[in-house]
């Protein structure tokens, strides 16, 4: 997320700590990055936050929903789900194993699905008409009748 060249997807304004430069007071172990936005130089507004989070939510499903074949995303990582089921070992959580790597989330977690890439625009285009709708606090907007 380093780097202005990072465009965000929703409505977005300058960092209102650093003023955009990405850059604020020194410090040994970070430099003079900016920790309110990561040195990015933007944050999203109250209406961005509330479209992000509706595509967030586009974009995962509980672990116990997921079968063999499927993929999900890690820490920044893909795995492809080899196999899955309830954990033997533990009541309650679910066993995703793909890629050499086991997962146990709760079995009613949310976690981020890896789709094909028009699942993916299609989840795009849902979440910048969802925050179409939105008032700048981020709340959906009230329809007033005509009396």
């Amino acid at each position: 997320m380093k780097g202005k060249s990072f465009k965000p997807l929703f409505e977005s304004q300058p960092c209102t700590r650093c003023g955009g430069g990405g850059n604020y007071s020194y410090c040994t172990r970070y430099g003079t990055t900016c920790f309110q936005c990561g040195g990015c130089g933007w944050q999203l507004t109250t209406r961005g936050k509330s479209a992000q989070a509706f595509y967030d939510s586009l974009l995962s499903k509980p672990a116990s929903q997921f079968v063999v074949g499927e993929s999900y995303r890690l820490d920044g990582r893909t795995y492809r789900v080899s196999e899955c089921g309830p954990d033997p070992y533990n009541k309650g959580l679910w066993s995703l194993v793909g890629d050499g790597m086991a997962y146990h989330p709760a079995e009613h977690a949310m976690v981020r699905m890896a789709p094909h890439k028009d699942f993916v625009d299609a989840a795009r285009a849902q979440a910048l008409e969802y925050q179409s709708t939105l008032t700048k606090q981020g709340k959906p907007r009230v329809s007033r009748r005509a009396a």
